[in-house]
């Protein structure tokens, strides 16, 4: 009981530098979250590279780029990144995307080259850098900002086919 003042001293010195997960045990005391990631925790819990988490880091601004310290000891506030680290396990690709927009590779390809869809993620190593609210919400807002017409007829097009027509960005057309 004597020593119970420094073990707290020590314990607190010990969570501000080494990435401790929430539940470990740190002399005697549960740590109730986790206040620190380090590269290689941050990887383990989003499942990719450590590597490729490491450049996502410095993209999202929790790192550095420099070199040093190596991956294991090279940490980052867990609070700050919490919402960075949890969309990254969630991201999609092109096709999913396409899919849950229902629209065609062509007409995401003009949206996301016309800034209207923008990664997650831009790091081009990143096959899947979309965050699948991103292009649901886009629609839904679409939606919303159309007006129902009675029929279709043959001189209607498409935003991709004014597009080709009038060379102008799906951005200036939107």
């Amino acid at each position: 009981d004597e020593f119970e003042p420094f073990r707290k001293i020590l314990r607190d010195c010990i969570i501000d530098v080494w990435p401790i997960a929430k539940g470990e045990t740190i002399l005697g005391y549960v740590q109730p979250e986790r206040r620190l990631h380090s590269v290689l925790t941050a990887a383990k819990e989003a499942d990719v590279g450590p590597q490729l988490m490491r450049e996502l880091l410095i993209d999202g601004g929790a790192l550095s780029d420099s070199a040093d310290p190596p991956n294991s000891r090279k940490t980052f506030s867990a609070t700050l990144y919490a919402n960075f680290l949890g969309e990254i396990p969630k991201l999609v690709g092109p096709a999913e995307m396409c899919a849950a927009m229902n629209i065609t590779r062509s007409q995401f390809r003009s949206l996301a080259n016309g800034g209207i869809l923008k990664p997650f993620i831009r790091n081009p190593k990143v096959k899947a850098p979309w965050r699948l609210r991103d292009g649901v919400q886009l629609v839904e807002e679409l939606e919303e900002l159309s007006v129902a017409i009675g029929s279709v007829t043959d001189r209607w097009e498409g935003i991709s086919q004014a597009k080709n027509r009038t060379r102008l960005g799906v951005e200036t057309i939107i």
